[in-house]
């Protein structure tokens, strides 16, 4: 199962360590994320943008809150944690 891996530029999630996991197109945070509710999605694919669930208290739902760029994910402007142009999460699976 594919996992999302933060990248240097991360912010709010722990380097090293996967801080979701992808099932079917939702993301669920794993035992690692400290910023999400755990066994609940908190972000869902929509082609190549991700936007954030109602389970997501942390950000803006109804905005697209990353892109996907090949095998990283990067904030769009609506993601005013992550800094923007900078590869927030790896896709490894």
């Amino acid at each position: 199962m594919p996992s999302l891996y933060p990248t240097a530029h991360a912010e709010r999630y722990d380097f090293g360590l996967p801080a979701f996991e992808m099932r079917g197109n939702q993301l669920y945070p794993t035992v690692h994320n400290e910023v999400h509710d755990y066994g609940l999605p908190a972000f869902e694919i929509r082609g190549t943008s991700v936007y954030p669930t109602i389970h997501n208290s942390v950000d803006d739902f109804g905005l697209p809150f990353y892109e996907i760029r090949g095998t990283q994910l990067y904030p769009t402007v609506h993601n005013s944690i992550d800094d923007y142009g900078l590869p927030t999460l790896d896709i490894r699976n």
